[in-house]
């Protein structure tokens, strides 16, 4: 069996019914990948564009985006209290 045609079957089989998913079954494993380790590295657009063989930081954010804003917030609300 293909890798395309085992992640379709995967995919089927844990209830994914967006048709993009199956239409491009291997970068949908890539993009999923990509998010997932963009949100374990708290966005370290550096390391992830390494480890996923992006050109560079701005292609990975220009195809994932920018660090969500509850992420940012999160942030910011943890700075609070901290001194210089």
């Amino acid at each position: 069996m293909s890798a395309r045609a085992c992640l379709k079957r995967i995919y089927r089989e844990i209830g994914l019914r967006d048709r993009y998913f199956y239409s491009h079954p291997l970068h949908c494993l890539r993009h999923v990948g990509a998010h997932r380790l963009l949100k374990k590295t708290k966005y370290n657009y550096g390391i992830v564009a390494k480890l996923g063989g992006w050109k560079d930081e701005k292609t990975l954010k220009d195809c994932y985006g920018e660090i969500p804003d509850e992420v940012i917030l999160s942030v910011v609300k943890s700075l609070e209290g901290v001194s210089a």
